[in-house]
């Protein structure tokens, strides 16, 4: 009896743990799937985003010969349609690495694409491109980029191919990276380390030069 007696006093206490013991599981699995759908959504909607631009590669192709000004008015039209407005592709071909460049660094762009950064030349303009992504999606694979790799900006107006000059680290707030250094230059910024949890306390810079 005494020992039942100490097992019914127990049982609150252990009850009380397993409850919580669940709700720490549903919350972890809860965490996961969230991130997991926000993945796949990123995903899904850089894939619509890409099909959306190769039409208008491809009618832009069709009929370039006869109404080259229309047209370009037109691949715009159906650029500036889509909820993100997209400026055009970054290739790195040895990364095996195609996202959209997105208009903006804010969440929704990064969140479905790669960033053009407010205050640097546009694609295709004299001076320094600035491009951000998230180290955690779609420059997951930049951890891997080279001297001398192949960086490619394919837009609605042309296309532009680039060559890795350099690879740093550096602090968040040497903005100076960004800054016009009289060539066409193209810099890709992302967070650092790349597999590091929480807020990064570095950046991972890529530049390189346009081979004309």
């Amino acid at each position: 009896m005494a020992t039942r007696g100490r097992e019914i006093c127990r049982s609150p206490v252990t009850t009380h743990w397993r409850w919580m013991e669940r709700l720490l599981w549903l919350g972890a699995a809860g965490l996961l799937g969230f991130s997991v759908f926000m993945l796949l959504e990123g995903k899904i909607y850089e894939f619509y985003l890409k099909s959306q631009f190769e039409d208008a590669l491809n009618e832009q192709q069709l009929k370039a010969a006869q109404h080259t000004s229309e047209l370009l008015s037109s691949a715009s039209v159906i650029a500036r349609s889509a909820p993100e407005p997209y400026l055009g592709r970054v290739d790195i071909p040895r990364l095996d690495l195609s996202v959209m460049l997105l208009d903006g660094v804010d969440d929704g762009a990064l969140r479905f694409g790669l960033g053009h950064i407010p205050g640097t030349a546009m694609p295709g303009e004299v001076g320094n491109i600035g491009i951000a992504g998230h180290r955690d999606t779609f420059f997951r694979g930049l951890s891997g980029i080279r001297k001398d790799d192949e960086i490619r900006v394919k837009t609605l107006q042309g296309d532009y191919r680039y060559v890795v000059d350099t690879i740093r680290i550096v602090n968040p707030d040497d903005v100076g990276v960004l800054d016009d250094i009289g060539r066409p230059t193209l810099t890709l910024v992302t967070c650092y380390p790349f597999y590091s949890i929480g807020p990064a306390p570095q950046r991972f810079i890529v530049q390189a030069s346009l081979v004309r």
